[in-house]
């Protein structure tokens, strides 16, 4: 599996929109140094192999948040925040249409990354997010995924509860939001 450079990208926007671009360009150098990858200019064509992403993530973890892997949700929501307000994605939320919407989320999967997949199903009140055939379990997956997913339905107004259906640190992992009555 590999990761595409749009998840690169919108993580650099993310970084210098909180920190700024001083503070990021030091990061990367320093990051080169570590991951040779990551010398050459990252375009959103370009293919990331899982594991040297996962290692450009948890060095963003350990240098901008807390080190927690649960950060990795918060990130997950200001990448919504932006996302699905000012950024590309701003009109998945636009009318308010919740079938267009998970349909949205489930290709915004494909933009990101060349296997697995996240399916999202929508019954009454009850949203269900599974993500399968992914090649390890990795916070950023679950924890940002989620944590993205849970804030563009309080973007949208709905306002939810979740809970995992999976046992923690599940390769494939499974999540269900509810959404109050009369909300979609």
């Amino acid at each position: 599996m590999e990761v595409k450079g749009t998840a690169f990208l919108s993580k650099r926007n993310q970084i210098v929109r909180m920190h700024g671009q001083e503070r990021w360009d030091a990061f990367l150098e320093e990051l080169s140094r570590k991951q040779p990858f990551f010398v050459a200019n990252i375009l959103a064509t370009t293919l990331i192999p899982v594991d040297t992403f996962l290692a450009f993530m948890d060095a963003v973890l350990a240098q901008f948040f807390t080190g927690d892997e649960r950060a990795y949700w918060e990130i997950g929501a200001r990448s919504a925040d932006w996302a699905l307000t000012e950024g590309p994605y701003r009109l998945f939320l636009a009318d308010r249409d919740i079938g267009r919407f998970l349909a949205g989320m489930e290709q915004l999967w494909s933009v990101h990354f060349t296997a697995s997949r996240l399916q999202l199903s929508f019954d009454g009140r009850l949203v269900e997010a599974q993500a399968s055939g992914l090649p390890i379990w990795h916070g950023y997956f679950e924890y940002m995924v989620m944590g993205y997913l849970h804030r563009a339905f309080e973007l949208a107004g709905w306002q939810t509860t979740v809970e995992r259906l999976t046992p923690p640190r599940t390769r494939d992992f499974r999540y269900r939001f509810t959404l109050p009555a009369g909300e979609t």
